[in-house]
């Protein structure tokens, strides 16, 4: 190696920025989330305003689905998420939703117990990825609890 390329190769290492876990605190973030219900939604979640070492988020979640040929579905929900542990670039989130389901002739209220990872890849600060996972409680005329799926569920806000 050139005594130049190992100069700034060190020069580099020396003068590399810090690591910060991304402060999302009063933030809003919109995008999609296709965790809480069967269908993809629109999500929106408000960061409330805390102190750099916690981390407290309400989400909103809207979905439909309107097809020729196939039933109607319709989903609209809430949840609240205590950020457990805050990491350069993610944020390791628990909490809980309410919602309300409605697929063909079936109606259903939903609360699910969630866990959520959400990252930010380095150079996109204001853009969040989520894995999830969590299990349903479906209390209708027929009580159904299922799991999420066998692999994390995917979502992505935007952060203002």
């Amino acid at each position: 190696m050139r005594p130049l390329s190992m100069a700034i190769i060190a020069l580099s290492c020396v003068c590399a920025p810090q690591a910060q876990a991304n402060d999302l605190s009063g933030r809003l973030g919109v995008g999609f989330n296709n965790q809480f219900s069967g269908l993809s939604s629109i999500s929106a979640r408000w960061n409330l305003e805390s102190s750099n070492d916690t981390a407290i988020a309400l989400e909103g979640n809207v979905g439909f689905s309107m097809m020729a040929g196939s039933d109607d579905a319709i989903f609209a929900g809430g949840r609240a998420l205590y950020g457990l542990a805050k990491e350069d670039n993610m944020t390791l989130w628990v909490g809980a939703g309410i919602g309300f389901l409605s697929e063909a002739t079936q109606t259903a209220f939903r609360f699910q117990p969630v866990m959520s990872a959400e990252f930010f890849l380095y150079g996109l600060e204001n853009l969040g990825f989520l894995l999830e996972w969590g299990v349903n409680f479906d209390l209708s005329s027929e009580t159904q609890i299922h799991t999420v799926s066998g692999t994390p569920s995917i979502g992505a806000h935007y952060y203002f």
